[in-house]
């Protein structure tokens, strides 16, 4: 039996995950933003002479089924379309929230919207590389550039607890200091930017393909980190709405919820961590070791957190897919983050 699976032919059983691709009978033909006038997220209406391409095409990472948008294939003014296959439009339209917080509060985001595919809801991102021969080096890549392993090595690290071990916070700078030359010092202030508004919204899913640094085809190679993307997995992205009751009524599961994330990114074995670090483990630490370059990423989520999340969720589309409930959890869930981080600057500046 052979079927089409994001535009490859599929031989034998399917997994679940290519059981429900919107992508079963081949890629989508017709494409048109979800959108209203003044909330466009900059996407044009219908896609006009843009194809879908496998997600092979790109070498896209990650677990989520996607495709590729393009013009003949280009990566200029291409889009990258991911279908959320786990908790459906929640997952998708979680992933805009914190990607419109994001840009909000000053972090450099991809530039991203929601689309139909076939009326299909999607995740869309542009493109950040606008030079076929400029490289998107995620994290695991930067470990193969500097020989210390190789790819079927690499995607044996497939858990947060392994990839903390092996990718702690002193390891991944050495290796951006290894790889990036002159441009080491403004790639390692964005990635610990990356990892404060992680902290804040308390991302679970930033393993090392989910982050990256962007080289440059031209000589001599330029370096910049590469804008964030793929950070749908936190602020309730998981919680049907059904299940959001009990999380707000009982402070127990809500506490639990929110020490269940935890950073991608560890703490070196020598500071002696047992278990899992969380993100205001990771946050200490680089207070400790870097602490000027962390406090300028701080500043950016030192607002008023409770009217800014609270204005965004009240635009559309979020205030007609977000229940209240949901709503107000999400700002819940950020004030209590963004306080934690806060008694941990008040901590370094006390000590």
């Amino acid at each position: 039996m052979s079927l089409q699976v994001n535009g490859l032919t599929q031989l034998g059983p399917m997994t679940k995950k290519e059981m429900m691709s919107p992508y079963r009978q081949g890629l989508p033909t017709r494409f048109v933003r979800v959108g209203r006038r003044g909330a466009t997220w900059g996407l044009p209406r219908r896609f006009q002479g843009y194809q879908a391409s496998g997600e092979h095409v790109m070498s896209m990472a990650g677990a989520a089924t996607k495709c590729f948008l393009s013009k003949d294939g280009s990566p200029e003014g291409a889009y990258i379309a991911k279908f959320a296959h786990k908790n459906g439009h929640i997952e998708t339209y979680t992933e805009l929230f914190n990607n419109q917080l994001g840009m909000l509060l000053g972090f450099g985001m991809a530039h991203s919207g929601i689309a139909k595919l076939d009326e299909s809801l999607h995740f869309v991102s542009r493109s950040f590389r606008t030079d076929p021969a400029d490289q998107l080096l995620h994290g695991s890549l930067l470990v193969q550039e500097i020989g210390l392993a190789d790819q079927f090595e690499l995607e044996r690290i497939n858990t947060a607890s392994r990839q903390q071990g092996i990718y702690d916070i002193d390891f991944v700078r050495d290796m951006i200091y290894q790889v990036c030359d002159k441009y080491a010092d403004t790639v390692f202030a964005s990635l610990v930017e990356m990892l404060v508004f992680d902290a804040l919204t308390g991302a679970m899913d930033r393993h090392p393909r989910n982050w990256g640094v962007l080289r440059t085809a031209t000589l001599p190679a330029e370096y910049k980190f590469a804008p964030l993307y793929d950070s749908a997995r936190a602020l309730l992205w998981d919680k049907t709405d059904d299940s959001l009751e009990i999380l707000e009524s009982n402070e127990g599961d809500f506490q639990r919820y929110v020490l269940k994330s935890h950073p991608r990114i560890g703490l070196p074995k020598s500071v002696g961590q047992k278990g899992k670090c969380t993100h205001v483990d990771l946050i200490r630490y680089l207070l400790s070791q870097h602490k000027e370059v962390t406090l300028r990423a701080y500043t950016k989520i030192r607002v008023d957190i409770e009217r800014t999340a609270g204005h965004l969720l009240r635009q559309h589309p979020f205030r007609r897919v977000f229940t209240k409930r949901r709503a107000r959890l999400i700002v819940r869930l950020l004030l209590v983050r963004q306080q934690a981080l806060e008694h941990l600057i008040k901590e370094g500046n006390n000590a």
